[in-house]
């Protein structure tokens, strides 16, 4: 190889490893996310005299997630979780809903054991909740402001699909007094709940130059 010819070398690296990171970021760009598990919520938000199953299920994750820089991104997502008591206190079944907008931040570059096929990632921020009881009538159904604040934990099965573990506190920010409802409050929920789901991430954006 003669000199004019290694002159290019530098650029001929550059172009693949410039090609290489695209082409991981094509698939990070664009996400939907699906996910299944339980839920435990908090006691103290309901009326005194009632409470829930500790461990509670279905809960149903569902969102959409978008990368606009390598580590930090936003996604949309919607909660579904059945919470119910069907002994010691008065049975009943609550259907708790919720839409959030969050912020997401991969923090898998500052964790060591982070590394291969793994991926740690931040997200919290804030949305809207509805809590209906399955009743003959609907009674004391809430809606109300919430935030969130979770960790999801990847483990990438191919470049463009993953199996993740989320967990995630969900914080009612209302002021509604219960005992002041219909029914001295009975199943009504406005409240603070921990999410515990394990579901897949697909690539929506595909990745061209991954082979």
């Amino acid at each position: 190889m003669n000199t004019t010819s290694l002159k290019y070398v530098p650029f001929i690296i550059a172009f693949f490893y410039v090609s290489l990171s695209f082409s991981q970021r094509e698939a990070e760009k664009w996400k939907a996310q699906f996910s299944l598990g339980a839920n435990s919520p908090s006691q103290s938000n309901f009326v005194e005299g009632f409470s829930a199953e500790s461990i509670n299920g279905p809960t149903l994750n569902i969102g959409i997630q978008h990368f606009f820089s390598k580590q930090i991104g936003f996604k949309l997502d919607y909660g579904f979780n059945r919470l119910s008591k069907l002994s010691d206190t008065a049975a009943f079944k609550i259907n708790y809903s919720r839409l959030d907008t969050q912020l997401v931040v991969d923090l898998s570059p500052w964790i060591p054991f982070i590394k291969d096929r793994t991926k740690l990632i931040a997200h919290g921020g804030f949305g809207y909740s509805w809590s209906t009881p399955l009743a003959d009538e609907v009674i004391n159904k809430l809606s109300y402001p919430n935030g969130i604040l979770g960790t999801e934990f990847h483990y990438y099965l191919t470049k463009l699909m993953s199996l993740y573990f989320d967990f995630s506190y969900i914080k009612g920010l209302t002021s509604n007094d219960l005992s002041k409802m219909d029914n001295g409050g009975l199943a009504a929920f406005n409240g603070d709940m921990i999410n515990m789901t394990m579901g897949l991430t697909f690539s929506l954006s595909g990745c061209y130059n991954c082979n």
